[in-house]
């Protein structure tokens, strides 16, 4: 208090730094909670197989082989192959861009319950092979049990069934179980030829690892002749050996074995390279860094302030902590004084935060980035403002005071050092 004009300055960069530091901690909780939620699938030890075609005009190029009597059979040779490579789990394939998991590409579906036609849910729609083992690659999960589940799982019999996952099983159907129940896609629900029957659920998947996890509809397809230079391989492999050995290996044997027909293999890319390649291509990882790069540069401005200032303020007042030495302080004591000071000061200025963040808060500039069509999980925290509010910014204090003890402690440690007679032959 008798330091009030110095310490004034100080605060109020405190109150500066403390709100941009809420407000770049607040993305930081949301994201983290985000990522912490169950994926819904797995992408550890699987690869991306991508075929090519030759163009019309190759020389290698043979138009009889992508004839629609012989692409099914050069189709099928690719997965047996994929199947019998060493160290290969299961293969799998999916139709198109959009059932690419974690791609750029997106198809959406708007799906009603027959029986009960005001019962809707907006989810991702994906196609897949039911005769590979697409489920097993990507390790779904059953929404029942949490069991893993395969395509041999499920009844593929009914040209109609199709799996849903737990989001949508409950906005469509409330408690009641799924299984056997007809849906559309339909804005006409008497239109029967588009029902769909429910053959299983599986657990909601993320689009993106900080993304929460949604519903999605699994459309079985056997492609079709002109489909099949769409189709995505997939291979999950027992992870022995390391991604280098296991990619050179594998280009430089399956480059001759998958060298099918017309088709030729393109590229070999673990799948949690994909992804951290699509997280970099939403912008995802770009703004994360961006908001740790400035919330770090807070940390190091404050801690270079505080350094600064408490520096000055120790060579002031060198009269003081001589005096506080000779009548029997000992060096613990003399930091420790400095180090409350520190914090005494933070907690003044924490109020004033608190209300100025408060009034953004309420204001509506700090939100879920979410549209009013996501459904949120069971019990999700950021959605709860008042404990989002108190957590964030009790990771924020206890971040301001780290920096400020560690700013403190070395002008501390150096006026604790000091003997007294040197110290008091500054007191004046």
């Amino acid at each position: 208090m008798n330091r009030w004009r110095s310490s004034l300055s100080v605060g109020l960069e405190l109150l500066l730094v403390f709100c941009l530091a809420w407000f770049l901690m607040d993305y930081f909780f949301v994201e983290g909670y985000n990522r912490s939620l169950p994926a819904g699938r797995s992408c550890k030890n699987v690869w991306l197989v991508e075929l090519g075609l030759l163009p019309e005009n190759a020389r290698e190029y043979v138009a009889a082989e992508s004839d629609s009597a012989n692409l099914p059979l050069h189709y099928a040779r690719v997965l047996e192959r994929l199947r019998a490579y060493p160290g290969v789990t299961g293969a799998g394939a999916s139709y198109n861009c959009a059932s690419l998991p974690y791609s750029p590409c997106y198809n959406g579906k708007r799906i009603r319950n027959v029986a009960d036609t005001a019962r809707t849910i907006g989810c991702m729609a994906m196609w897949f092979d039911p005769a590979t083992d697409f489920l097993a690659v990507f390790a779904h999960r059953r929404a029942a049990d949490g069991q893993l589940v395969s395509t041999t799982d499920f009844d593929w019999g009914d040209p109609r069934a199709v799996l849903i996952t737990r989001q949508m099983e409950r906005t469509l159907f409330g408690e009641a179980s799924a299984v056997g129940k007809l849906i559309t896609d339909e804005d006409d629900p008497a239109d029967n030829t588009a029902h769909r029957r429910v053959a299983g659920v599986l657990e909601d998947v993320k689009r993106l690892d900080n993304d929460l996890p949604r519903g999605v509809i699994l459309f079985p397809k056997r492609p079709d002749p002109a489909e099949i230079p769409e189709m995505n391989y997939f291979i999950r492999t027992d992870g022995t050996a390391s991604d280098a050995r296991f990619a050179a290996a594998f280009m430089e044997r399956m480059s001759r074995e998958l060298r099918v027909g017309n088709f030729f293999l393109k590229r070999l890319t673990p799948y949690h390279r994909y992804k951290a390649d699509m997280e970099y291509a939403f912008g995802t990882t770009y703004e994360y860094r961006t908001r740790l790069a400035l919330l770090a540069f807070l940390c190091v401005n404050i801690l270079l302030c505080v350094i600064g200032t408490f520096w000055y303020r120790v060579r002031t007042r060198r009269g003081e902590i001589g005096l506080r030495r000779a009548i029997g302080s000992g060096s613990g004591q003399v930091r420790g004084m400095l180090f409350r000071e520190g914090i005494v000061l933070l907690m003044m200025v924490t109020p004033f935060a608190l209300l100025i963040e408060a009034q953004v808060m309420l204001a509506g500039l700090v939100d879920l980035p979410y549209g009013p069509q996501i459904v949120l999980p069971d019990n999700y925290w950021p959605a709860m403002m008042p404990l989002r509010f108190l957590l964030v910014n009790a990771a924020v204090w206890l971040l301001l005071a780290a920096a400020i003890l560690a700013g403190i402690w070395l002008p501390a440690t150096r006026a604790a050092e000091m003997e007294p007679a040197e110290a008091l032959r500054y007191d004046g």
